[in-house]
């Protein structure tokens, strides 16, 4: 039994896309990213693709980023400085291929 793969998540054409949103955020972004169990991989089928895109960026524009004894800060930092490395890794190599920021 594998508990800590890539962890995929797949969006029908028929989902509750309010709740496909809301719980596939909260998958990707518990604690920071840093679960061995969240969502790493979204599949989305192409006619809910921007629907499902557009619900994600929103949603993901209510986190505040910030020191976690602050009550309004919703994602803290990372476990290690690695960790904080590979992300902008990851975001530059997304930028390089076309993603928006």
């Amino acid at each position: 039994l594998e508990l800590g793969g890539k962890d995929p998540a797949y969006v029908l054409a028929d989902a509750k896309m309010d709740h496909a949103v809301a719980n596939l955020v909260d998958g990707a972004f518990y604690n920071s990213g840093q679960c061995c169990c969240g969502i790493e991989r979204v599949y989305v089928h192409e006619k809910v693709y921007d629907e499902f895109v557009e619900g994600f960026i929103a949603e993901t524009k209510n986190y505040v980023v910030g020191n976690p004894l602050d009550q309004a800060t919703t994602m803290g930092p990372m476990a290690q400085a690695r960790f904080a490395d590979l992300i902008r890794e990851q975001k530059a190599e997304a930028l390089r291929k076309g993603a928006r920021a």
